[in-house]
C-alpha cells in the first residue's frame, strides 16, 4: 500500500514537471486520456499547473474537466485564465453548471465573460484580455517600480497603462523608461499619449494592421474611453494559429467558387512561368 501511494506521488510529480515545461504537449496528452484518468492527474496538480493545462486545451475539451472540479476551484481557474480562453470554456459548459457558477463566481468576472461572448468571433471583443497593469495619474514612480519588482517573472509587462481619477484611459508608460525618471515624479507627468486604441466592435483586420506596424499590446476602450482590456499580439496570433484545420475545409465546402478561383489562379501562374521558360 505504501509503495502504491509512493508510486502515485512520483507520477504526480513527473506529470507536474511535464505540465510546467511543456504545457501544450501535456494538454494534448490529457485530451487523449479517458476523462476519469485525466481527472485523477489534474487533481494532483497545483492550481498554477491546472491553469497552464487549460490555457493550452481546446475549450470543448477543457469544459468537461472544469465542471468536475470542486466549484470554488473551478471559479479560481476561470478567474486566472486569459479572458478570451475563459469565455470560450464558459460557453462550452452545460447550462446547469453555468447557473451554479453564477452563484459563486465574482460578479465582475461573470459579466466580463458574458460580454466577451456577446461579440462576434471576428471582432476584437472576442479576443479581449483583462490581464494588464494600470495605475492612476497621481501614482509616484517609486510605487510603480516597487509593484513591478514584486511581479513574477512570467508576469513582466513591457508597458503600463495610466488612468485618470474617473478610470478613463489617459496615457501609457514604457516599463524600460521608468529608470530614467525621478522616483518622486507622478505617472501623469511622465506618461505618453496613446496613438493606437481599439473598440471591442472593431474587426480583427484593424488589429492585425496595428500589430504589423509594431504594436504588441493594444488598449481596448468603450465609447467613453473607459479601458475594457487589452489585445496582446502573442496571445492573439497563438489563438489564430490554433484554429482547427477543419474550419478551412468547411469553408471550402461552403464556398466552392473560392476553390475554383484559387485553382485557376495557380494554373495561370504555372502557365506564365512555363511561357517565360519557353521563350528563353
Amino acid at each position: 500500500m505504501r509503495k502504491t501511494i509512493q508510486d502515485q506521488n512520483n507520477t504526480a510529480k513527473i506529470f507536474e514537471s511535464f505540465v510546467n515545461t511543456c504545457p501544450k504537449e501535456a494538454a494534448e496528452e490529457l485530451n487523449k486520456m479517458p476523462l476519469g484518468q485525466a481527472l485523477d492527474l489534474l487533481c494532483t496538480l497545483p492550481a498554477k499547473s491546472i491553469i497552464l493545462c487549460f490555457e493550452n486545451m481546446r475549450s470543448v475539451k477543457a469544459a468537461p474537466f472544469l465542471r468536475r472540479l470542486p466549484i470554488k476551484q473551478a471559479c479560481y481557474v476561470l478567474a486566472h485564465l486569459k479572458t478570451s480562453q475563459a469565455a470560450q470554456i464558459f460557453a462550452a459548459l452545460p447550462v446547469p453548471f453555468k447557473a451554479r457558477l453564477k452563484q459563486v463566481l465574482d460578479k465582475n468576472l461573470y459579466n466580463t465573460l458574458t460580454t466577451v461572448l456577446a461579440y462576434s468571433k471576428d471582432s476584437v471583443g472576442a479576443f479581449i484580455d483583462q490581464e494588464y497593469i494600470s495605475f492612476k495619474t497621481d501614482t509616484k514612480v517609486r510605487e510603480i517600480i516597487l509593484r513591478l519588482k514584486n511581479l513574477p517573472k512570467e508576469k513582466f509587462v513591457p508597458q503600463i497603462f495610466i488612468k485618470d481619477k474617473n478610470g478613463k484611459l489617459a496615457g501609457i508608460i514604457r516599463t524600460q523608461n521608468l529608470a530614467f525618471f525621478d522616483r518622486e515624479s507622478i505617472a501623469g507627468s511622465i506618461m505618453q499619449s496613446i496613438d493606437n486604441k481599439l473598440s471591442p466592435k472593431d474587426k480583427l483586420e484593424k488589429a492585425l494592421n496595428l500589430f504589423k506596424k509594431g504594436s504588441y499590446q493594444i488598449a481596448v476602450v468603450d465609447e467613453k474611453n473607459t479601458m475594457l482590456g487589452v489585445l496582446n499580439a502573442c496571445d492573439f496570433i497563438k489563438k489564430e494559429m490554433s484554429l482547427p484545420a477543419e474550419t478551412d475545409a468547411q469553408d471550402a465546402r461552403d464556398n466552392p467558387s473560392k476553390v475554383i478561383k484559387l485553382t485557376l489562379a495557380v494554373l495561370l501562374v504555372l502557365f506564365l512561368i512555363w511561357k517565360v521558360l519557353l521563350c528563353k
